[in-house]
Formats: structure tokens, sequence, C-alpha cells
């Protein structure tokens, strides 16, 4: 908390300090070149020298802030609808940084998209491309990965996003390289400049193969990654590109393997003569796709070889359609290769991929064995996934069509042998069943419990709603409570008394520590109810008698005894308060307002609070705060920053704790806040703190509802997790922040 104020305070102080709020662009583009408004000729010591047309920005962020950036003719350079890169005298960081050369330094302003960034290290006013170090919030925060260049340095640069790994393999099948050539020139005429890129490559290879360097391969295809993203290609585009440029590699590679290949192929046949001087074995050796397997072969005897080859087809067999079944039945066949085939060309495919549950974890590692297998397709079968949901939410007919076109492109240009398109395809397959088995089984889900909650609404019988939920067809079994005679006839009928009800609530009390308040609220809730005060307070205590019994995890002869004494002691109530309203008083039901307000408190269970009802009583007054679970996509949980009622505020800063071994910090992006807000996010050894506040004099504050801020964390580890608020704190607000969760439960 103390670094992070210190950060704004700093902040405050320097803009203060130097007089300059970046009010109007006129008055930034006379801080850009270092002159005011009084100055009468005398310039700068350090004179901007006459500008580049252009320079470039090399950065993590991608599209929002790389590219080319114009010079203006004012001292600035610009891209239109993403930033501007200005020189700005009124910026000193030199106390701050411990840096005397920094009372004046280069910056990259947000004018549409991405950072503001300023140099924080060698900071020469007549040459932007010499700084060697770039911070967050105009050089107050953390070093960012950012750089500006000279156009003609820009396709030198590495790339700085993703690493890539050598693309070193060699295709399974032989590569016309004239042929892979002309495909080249194709790709050339189709994308301007890329021409001597895709000549780059060829000289990468030829270095590689002569071991002058290790990487120049995994280089060039950098250049060609970054060449695409300028271009902004589109993903079919990006497709093609790349698999030209793989199948360069594999020819070129392919290529200069072809001799050592024939000298390997004879030395194994030597081998092979070697052991019992058979011609027969050498011939073997020598004709067989992959001479070192068929010298094994020989080696181990004819029994081990049978052994090898009938588990191969096996293997094949189940990735047809990943069923052990098949793979035992060819293990057990007489003809292995034939029972293959027997299976290979039945009318089943796969169809009864639908029939059987699929564990998707399961299948994701298949899809990424591929995607490690086949370099590019990862994006493809991301792709495929997006396409599924797509389809299922009906926002396009042919969406998965369409990915299985592209795929089927790919195979293509990669000229996957029968094989590998039987495997790749196959997997492609069961990754389409399993994510509709996926959104199927959501929607079964909710059915369900929507059924079950209608189930318990005729009657708030926890056995009604039990029955539903473990019932083939939950409408049908709705169907028949519904139309059952049984209602609750067989208590209403009967006079209850009270008092006795009461005892042998109280006898279940002592039999299960804690649920005596859950007893006491529930009266609470057919008074309040019978009063007209509420609509669903029975509903919403026996919710919370069901989650207690949940989390005690008692047994089906408990659940029911439990449940039988709550619906006695609401049968009793209604008939008390119905026959005896007028008599009812505060001592006849002896309710304690601070014990039944359960309302607003936790239940302890074994020492432990449980969450009960806490999305909507978290609420603890002005200032509350909560953190809100937005979503979990692509390994990414999302988490809003929740305030209600807030007082004027001009900043603020709490920290997020979560356990870094599972979550991973990524970004933070303030929302509430209205004005020039300066983010502030640090991590520590409990997480995050994150922040911020507005920088300058005679500034507007914010109040009310909204959404702080929004972080994101990468998942590292398997949830669930939790994540929680700690020391919060309003900037010029006298209150207290009040925290009204004590943790977000984050589940898989």
């Amino acid at each position: 908390m103390t670094r992070l104020l210190r950060y704004v305070s700093v902040t405050v102080l320097a803009v203060l300090l130097n007089a300059v709020v970046a009010t109007d662009t006129d008055a930034q583009r006379r801080a850009s070149t270092g002159k005011s408004e009084k100055q009468t000729g005398r310039e700068d010591k350090r004179q901007v020298a006459p500008p580049r047309s252009s320079v470039w920005v090399v950065s993590d962020e991608g599209a929002d802030e790389e590219g080319e950036y114009i010079y203006d003719g004012s001292g600035w350079y610009v891209k239109e609808g993403s930033g501007s890169i200005m020189w700005r005298s009124d910026i000193d960081l030199s106390e701050f940084h411990d840096n005397p050369n920094l009372n004046g330094i280069w910056i990259r302003d947000n004018r549409g998209s991405g950072r503001n960034v300023g140099c924080s290290e060698n900071n020469d006013p007549t040459d932007v491309t010499a700084c060697a170090e770039w911070r967050d919030n105009y050089g107050y925060q953390d070093v960012v990965e950012f750089r500006i260049t000279a156009e003609e340095e820009f396709y030198q640069q590495e790339d700085m996003d993703e690493s890539y790994d050598e693309y070193d393999h060699l295709a399974d099948e032989d590569l016309d390289l004239d042929e892979i050539r002309e495909t080249v020139d194709e790709m050339a005429d189709r994308f301007a400049g890329s021409r001597d890129l895709f000549r780059g490559l060829e000289k990468s290879v030829a270095r590689h193969n002569e071991d002058e360097c290790d990487e120049c391969i995994a280089k060039s295809l950098k250049k060609l990654r970054r060449y695409a993203k300028l271009r902004r290609m589109d993903e079919e585009e990006r497709d093609d590109f790349f698999a030209v440029a793989d199948r360069l590699v594999d020819a070129l590679l392919q290529e200069t393997t072809d001799g050592d290949n024939e000298e390997s192929r004879i030395a194994w046949a030597d081998q092979a003569f070697q052991l019992r001087g058979s011609q027969e074995d050498y011939d073997r050796v020598m004709e067989a796709d992959d001479p070192e397997e068929e010298f094994h072969v020989i080696e181990e005897g004819d029994e081990v070889a049978e052994v090898r080859d009938r588990i191969a087809w096996a293997d094949r067999a189940f990735q047809l359609r990943g069923n052990q079944e098949d793979y035992d039945r060819v293990m057990d066949a007489d003809d292995p290769e034939d029972e293959f085939h027997a299976i290979d060309e039945s009318d089943e495919e796969y169809d009864h991929l639908a029939d059987e549950d699929l564990d998707i974890d399961e299948v994701r590692e298949t899809v990424d064995e591929m995607a490690d297998r086949f370099a590019g397709s990862r994006d493809l079968f991301k792709g495929l996934e997006k396409s599924v949901a797509q389809r299922y939410k009906d926002e396009c007919d042919d969406c998965v069509e369409k990915s299985f076109k592209k795929l089927s492109r790919y195979a293509k240009l990669r000229r996957m042998n029968k094989e590998e398109r039987d495997d790749f395809f196959a997997v492609a397959d069961r990754f389409v069943v399993v994510l509709q088995q996926e959104a199927a089984e959501e929607d079964d889900d909710g059915d369900r419990v929507t059924w079950a909650d209608q189930a318990f609404q005729l009657r708030g019988s926890q056995e009604d709603y039990d029955r539903v939920m473990e019932a083939d067809d939950p409408e049908e079994e709705f169907r028949a409570i519904e139309e059952s005679g049984e209602e609750d006839s067989h208590l209403a009928d009967n006079d209850l008394d009270l008092d006795e009800v009461r005892e042998t609530v109280d006898e279940m009390a002592d039999r299960f520590a804690g649920s005596g308040d859950l007893f006491k609220s529930l009266e609470k809730s057919v008074v309040q109810q019978y009063e007209d005060e509420c609509d669903d307070c029975i509903e919403k205590s026996l919710k919370k008698i069901r989650r207690y019994a949940k989390l005690l995890r008692m047994d089906e002869e408990q659940r029911v005894e439990f449940f039988a004494v709550a619906d006695l002691l609401v049968i009793a109530m209604q008939q008390i308060t119905a026959e005896q309203q007028s008599d009812v008083d505060e001592q006849e039901f002896d309710i304690d307002e601070q014990e039944m307000d359960n309302d607003e408190e936790e239940i302890d269970i074994d020492e432990q609070e449980s969450d009960v009802d806490e999305e909507e009583q978290w609420y603890r007054g002005p200032n509350s705060v909560r953190l809100v679970l937005s979503s979990i996509t692509d390994g990414i949980v999302t988490v809003d920053i929740e305030v209600v009622e807030s007082e004027p505020i001009s900043g603020w800063s709490m920290k997020i704790n979560y356990d870094r071994d599972i979550l991973k910090f990524k970004s933070f992006t303030p929302k509430f806040v209205k004005g020039a807000f300066m983010p502030l996010s640090m991590e520590n050894s409990d997480g995050v703190e994150v922040g911020g506040a507005v920088l300058g004099v005679n500034i507007a504050k914010t109040e009310g509802d909204g959404i702080l801020g929004s972080i994101e964390l990468e998942i590292l580890e398997t949830l669930p997790t939790s994540i929680s608020i700690a020391k919060p704190s309003f900037h010029g607000v006298d209150s207290d922040v009040l925290v009204g969760q004590k943790s977000l439960e984050i589940g898989p």
C-alpha cells in the first residue's frame, strides 16, 4: 500500500512542481519541443534535431501500439487512432529514478489505444530510437517490452511477442523443392514485400545445415510472423502463408538430408546382413520405409516382430475413434491388419462417440499433442472450438463446416498421407463431439435444476426437489408431483402443536451444531411472508437449510429427517399464524432480533463461516466493495471490483490477494473514476496491489455505484481457488471502506 501511494504522490508532485498539466493539445505540443509561449528566441540547450520522416514501434501490445508513427511537422510522431511520440522537457524523473539525466524524456502517449510509456534510460532529445528502456505510466512504473526503431532496422528486430520453437522437423513425405518454390512465388506475388523474407528463410536453412547458427530458422520465421501481423492478415491468409513457409523449410531440410539417408539405409542393411548372412534380410532393409526399424525387427526375431506389428495395428485402430474396444478387437484378432481395415471401413465411423461420455480434458490433451505434431494447426483447433460455441448459440449455421474446410485445406497444403489425415481428423471429430456434449450437459443440468426448483415450490419439500434431481426425466417427475393429490394435506389437515414441533427442532439443533439459527430464521421468514413483507422468504430460508445440509455432507437418512422437521416447522407456524394472528406477539415467538437477523451475517459451521446468500447480503453500507467473477475464458479469469454508494473520490487502492501458484496477474483496467486517471498496479508476495489517482488540481470526483476496475489473472494450475480484498482505501474519504465478502471462490 505504501509503495502504491508513494507512486501516486510522486507523480502528482512531479506534475505540480513543473506546473504542467496536459489540458490541451497546444500546450502538449509546446512541451514536446521544450518551448513556452514566453520564450523569446532562447532555445533549450538540448535542441531536438531535424526529425526522421517516421519511426516504428515494436511492442508486446501488438497492433494497439506497434507500427509506423509519421512525423507531423510539429515535433510529434503520430499513428492515427493509436498514439503519439514526443519529447517532454517538462517531465522530470531524475529524483524518482536517481538519475540526473532524466530531466526531460521521450514519451509515447495513448491517443486511442495502447499505453502511456516513458523513456527511463538513455534519453537523447535528438534521437528517440536511442532510448534503451521504457516504463509504464510515463516512466513511473515497471519496465515494459517496448522499443522505437528506425524503419530500415524494423525487420531486423527480434520478436518480443511469443517465442516459437525452431522448425527443424522433416516431413514424412517426399517433397518436390521446385514445386514448393513455385508455391512460394505465388505467395510472394499475393503479398508484396514477402519475397525477400522467403529468400532469407532459404538462406537461414542453409546456414542451419552448415552449423553456422542454431536459431537462424527461428529468427526468419519470426520476421514472417511480424510481416503477417503488420499486413493484418486474416486467419485464412495466415494459415496459407505459414503453411507455405513450413513446407519450404521441410523441402529444404529434406533436400540436404536425402544423401545422408541413403548412406544410413546401406549401413542398416549391412548390419542386417551380418546377423545371419542373409541377402533376403539385406533386401528387406533396403526396401523398407524405415530401415532402422526393419533392422530391429530382423534382430528381434519373427515372434517379437509379430507382437510389435499387432500393437501397431491396434494403435491405429484406437486412433480411428478413440475406442478401447477397437484396440482390443485388433489385439485379439487372427489377422490384425484385416481387423483394422474392417473397423476402418465399417459404417459406424464416429457415430458412437455421441453415445459415450468423453472427458474434455483428455480430448484437449490429444488436441495439444496433434498441434505439437503439426506446426500451425493449434490456431485451427482453437477456431474449431469457437465455431462449435457459435453454432450452439445459433449465431451461424455453417461455422463448424467452415472450420473443417480450413482443417482440410491445411492437411492438403501439408500433403498429409492417409494415416496422418485419419489421425488428424479423428482428433477434430472427437473435439467437436466432446464440445457439443459439454454444451448439452450444461443445458440439461440447468433444466434439471429448474424443474427441481419448481417442484420444491409446490409444497416446500426437499424430498420433492431430490426426486426431480435424481429422475431420468425431471419434467415428467415434476408433473407427477404436481398432479398428485398429496400436496401438503397430510400435514395441513392435522393440528400441530407448535411447542412440540419446537422441541423437535431443538433436538435437531442439538444434533447438528449451528442449525439452531437457521430454524429461527425459518420461523421469522414464515411471519414475514404471512405479513406480505416478502414473497420468497420461506424459499430463501429453506435454501439456506439445504446448503447447510450439503456443507455437512449429511447422508440420505439424515437429510430426510432434517428436512421433515423443517417442513413441520413451516406448517405449524403457518397454522398458528392463520388462527391466532391477533395473539401472536414478539414475546410468544421469543425471537431476538439480533440473533434472528441472519440475512446480515454468515452462519458459523464447525468454526467456519458458510457463504449463505452472499449475493444478496454482501452490501454493508456506503463505500462497500466486493469482487465479482466476470468470466473464465481461454485460461484467463476476469474479476470486477464492484463498489456501492461510494462517496466522492479521486483515487483508490487495494490489495487483491490470491494463490500465486494457481493464478498469475496479467492486467488491470480502471473504469470508475472519471478524468485523467493514472492506473497503478504492483505485484507482491500475496498477489497484486491495484488502484490509481486523478492527477492535477481542482479535479472533479466520482461517486455512486459501479465497477472500480477489472483485473485479469492467468490460470497456472487446476481450480478451484479463491481471491480476496485487503486494505482498501479511497482517496479523499474519511469513512472506512467496507469489504462485503470474505473471499470470492473461483471454480473450474
